[in-house]
This record gives structure tokens, C-alpha cells and sequence, in this order.
């Protein structure tokens, strides 16, 4: 298991953030399963508070997002 790449943040990360920097969006997947340094993993809080920069665009295509609780 992997932790979140935020600073200090010591919980297990279940979300991937990558940047399309040509189309100013961040996609939000699930937790890829190879470690990539061009990739941001997150815990589910850092996950639900991720914030684009202004004009950018997140796009959530995590599937366990999508299931209902």
C-alpha cells in the first residue's frame, strides 16, 4: 500500500491525480498500480478537496466514486 503523496499526510492514498497540461484538466482516477513520479497519489480526503488552479478543469473518472454508499 501507498501513502499520500501530500506532505505529512501519512494515510493510505486510493486515488491517482494526473495533469494534462495541454488541455488544462486533472484526471482523477483510481490508485494506478505502478508508482509514477509524473503522478500524484492522494487519500480520499486529499482526493474530495483537490482544487484545479483557475481555468482548469477535474475530471473524476474514479469508478468507485461512482458507486453509490
Amino acid at each position: 500500500m501507498r501513502t499520500c503523496s501530500r506532505i505529512g499526510c501519512p494515510t493510505f492514498a486510493v486515488a491517482t491525480a494526473a495533469m494534462r497540461y495541454d488541455e488544462r484538466s486533472i484526471l482523477l482516477l483510481d490508485l494506478v498500480a505502478d508508482p509514477d513520479p509524473g503522478l500524484v497519489d492522494l487519500c480520499p480526503d486529499h482526493a474530495a478537496r483537490l482544487t484545479p488552479p483557475i481555468g482548469w478543469t477535474i475530471a473524476d473518472l474514479r469508478v468507485a466514486a461512482a458507486v453509490p454508499a
